[in-house]
């Protein structure tokens, strides 16, 4: 059965029946007259399921999720408690400045995709690309903060694991894959910001904050993944104190830890 949708591209629906006989006469009139409603609702699942995959392409699962169940204004958040995931690559921005661009997306291109893996499959979700950095974030679920906090440890440590991968490959052409992953856990503001007509759905807050500034204390403590106070507390046993940082924006020097089996020393 074919039938045109509202901009009268055809749409074909395959029949059977199980009966020996066939479809009676009375069936077919009653197929042919629902040709056309039956080609508009088509285009309507094609579509939203369309939309559906390149919100959570752009967004992420859930933001899409939200956008489409009618999240589209501006103020439309609500606080959650999260590990907050930053990570970004060492070096790379010198190096990028003397590749063309087409290879400088391919390999940010192997980066995050290795970043993305490791993220999602310890069931975290990638809000941001920012540059050659990535926000993601673990919320915590009712199975309490602690479990957020071993799932985030879990995917940086896979992180390094995987790049390793990636950078034998970036040795072949000169480069090196090398990243920094800082981690915290607090209270964020979820959802859509911005202006009223160009939002954009991220996280937000102190806690945010002060995981970006721990994320760039890395070049100058040799080690790839940093980790607060309050983040090792949820996780005994799985850190290892590290220094003792003056962050900017931050009145008081901060105690930053990395995961006890990174086998990096400070």
């Amino acid at each position: 059965m074919q039938g045109p949708d509202s901009e009268g591209r055809t749409q074909i629906l395959s029949l059977a029946t199980r009966s020996p006989e066939g479809f009676t006469a009375e069936m077919l009139d009653l197929v042919r007259a629902m040709r056309e409603p039956l080609a508009y609702r088509s285009e309507i699942a094609l579509k939203r399921d369309f939309t559906q995959k390149a919100l959570a392409s752009y967004l992420g699962d859930e933001p899409a999720n939200r956008v489409l169940s009618g999240s589209i204004r501006r103020g439309d958040v609500e606080e959650i408690e999260a590990v907050i995931w930053f990570s970004d690559l060492r070096g790379f921005t010198a190096f990028s400045g003397t590749r063309p661009a087409a290879e400088t997306a391919a390999l940010l291109g192997d980066y995050f995709q290795a970043v993305v893996d490791v993220v999602r499959g310890s069931g975290g979700e990638v809000l941001k690309f920012m540059g050659d950095g990535v926000l993601a974030v673990f919320r915590v679920s009712d199975s309490g903060v602690t479990e957020a906090c071993s799932a985030a440890a879990s995917a940086a440590l896979a992180l390094m694991e995987a790049l390793s991968v990636v950078d034998a490959k970036w040795q072949t052409v000169g480069a090196r894959c090398r990243a920094g992953v800082a981690l915290h856990v607090g209270t964020v503001i979820y959802g859509n910001v911005g202006a009223v007509d160009r939002l954009d759905f991220t996280v937000i807050g102190p806690a945010v904050n002060l995981a970006s500034r721990v994320e760039g204390c890395g070049d100058a403590n040799g080690a790839s993944i940093f980790v607060t106070e309050a983040f090792a507390a949820q996780t005994s046993g799985l850190t290892r104190f590290l220094d003792t940082v003056s962050l900017k924006g931050v009145p008081e020097p901060v105690p930053i830890y990395t995961l006890a089996d990174t086998g990096e020393s400070a």
